[in-house]
């Protein structure tokens, strides 16, 4: 029974001197802190003639867009309720259902975006926070990847550049 005993305590011993060598070849990365995940921002800018827009992406996920239009889309934008619709000018809805139509991009955007508009600079300002968009809409689908966006928006007639940062 010593004897078993001795060959237990033996075998332990060795077990305990070759433990940290161990460690060291195959236990490399059992402290080592978790690397910070690379952070890979991607900027569309698109211009057309008096429009701008600028679109962020964080690792391909997206998270702003901003529409810079000249004039103001302010007044062009239709009042929700059916009551303000009826008592409005027949002849000025009229102007504005074909002033809003004339964009398509501003009829796709306008419920989803803040606008505000600068009247130093004659500018409005379409703003989409795409980060806060949880479940995307029909009108967005085109806005989810850079990849889609960029098709979309040089169908509209839009010249394209992506920077990467």
């Amino acid at each position: 029974m010593k004897n078993v005993l001795l060959y237990i305590a033996l075998f332990l011993l060795i077990v305990l001197l070759f433990l940290p060598l161990g460690l060291r070849i195959f236990g490399k990365n059992l402290y080592k802190e978790n690397e910070e995940v690379k952070k890979v921002v991607e900027l569309l800018s698109c211009n057309k003639s008096n429009e701008t827009i600028s679109s962020t992406f964080l690792n391909s996920i997206p998270q702003n867009f901003q529409y810079k239009v000249k004039g103001n889309y302010l007044a062009t934008i239709l009042p929700d309720s059916q009551e303000e619709i009826e008592t409005a000018d027949k002849n000025d809805m009229n102007n504005e259902k074909e002033s809003i139509n004339e964009n398509e991009l501003i009829t796709v955007i306008q419920k989803y975006s803040k606008v505000t508009y600068d009247d130093g600079k004659d500018i409005s300002t379409f703003t989409i926070e795409l980060n806060k968009v949880t479940d995307y809409p029909a009108e967005l689908s085109n806005f989810k990847s850079l990849q889609d966006q960029t098709d979309y928006l040089k169908t509209l007639g839009f010249s394209c550049t992506k920077n990467t940062f």
